[in-house]
């Protein structure tokens, strides 16, 4: 069964720990803009400041069969441009938080915050200066921020738009990925391409970065609401099709 098809690309499919926090820091005071479509006092210094968790711009890839960085249920978000695969390991995601990569004419932002989990990728294609995305160092309901390098706008992740800056009210493009285990995605794609270690940057992926947080049921960052349905960091699929959404 091939995971992706054309017809899911006007779907974004999520998969995210419930209501959780994210990855990022910078003083609201530095933005280029005092307008936010969303509201200015849950926007959240996270920590490191712009540009303090380092997104990857030069990515390497290597072949699944020279992997040995990854246990078997290891998530990881893979994407397809026409007929080239690749995948990202949650391992360097979590200290990176976006992979800028151009496949053929597409080139995308591979968006992923470890404090709610959520991997989206954005096409940016459009761009003409400059088509990559950094971390900002701010948060949303404890979710990442990215920014763009041409306008220097910033962009909430899970609401897929730009929120402060020049670009303020635009729609991000989002590409189709998927996320599972590295052992079912070996199965299914062996001749992928995975990013690899070699990154540019001294880090050992081998450490999850935020200690017990996967396993506590603290926060890191408040958010504006709770759902008491589900336990916090609870694993959820939601499905975005239009101005409806679903978990």
């Amino acid at each position: 069964m091939k995971m992706f098809q054309s017809k899911y690309m006007k779907l974004l499919l999520i998969t995210m720990l419930v209501f959780l926090p994210f990855c990022a820091q910078q003083s609201l005071d530095s933005n280029l803009s005092a307008t936010w479509l969303i509201p200015e006092e849950e926007v959240a210094d996270g920590g490191p400041g712009k540009d303090g968790i380092a997104a990857i711009s030069n990515p390497i890839f290597i072949p699944v069969s020279e992997v040995s960085f990854l246990l078997e249920n290891d998530l990881v978000i893979g994407i397809q441009i026409g007929n080239l695969v690749r995948a990202f390991s949650h391992r360097i995601l979590d200290q990176h938080e976006i992979v800028n990569h151009t496949i053929g004419n597409t080139s995308f932002a591979l968006t992923y915050c470890p404090l709610t989990g959520t991997g989206i990728a954005w096409d940016t294609s459009e761009f003409t200066l400059d088509k990559t995305f950094g971390v900002s160092g701010l948060l949303y309901n404890s979710n990442l921020i990215a920014y763009d390098r041409e306008t220097d706008s910033n962009w909430s992740q899970m609401l897929n738009l730009c929120v402060n800056g020049e670009l303020t009210g635009k729609e991000a493009k989002p590409i189709h990925v998927v996320e599972t285990t590295w052992q079912t995605w070996k199965l299914l794609y062996p001749q992928s391409m995975i990013l690899s270690t070699d990154t540019g940057y001294s880090r050992d992926y081998s450490i999850y970065p935020y200690g017990n947080y996967k396993t506590s049921d603290s926060l890191l960052f408040s958010v504006s609401k709770l759902d008491s349905r589900l336990p916090k960091k609870e694993r959820v699929l939601g499905i975005i099709a239009g101005e409806k959404t679903t978990v």
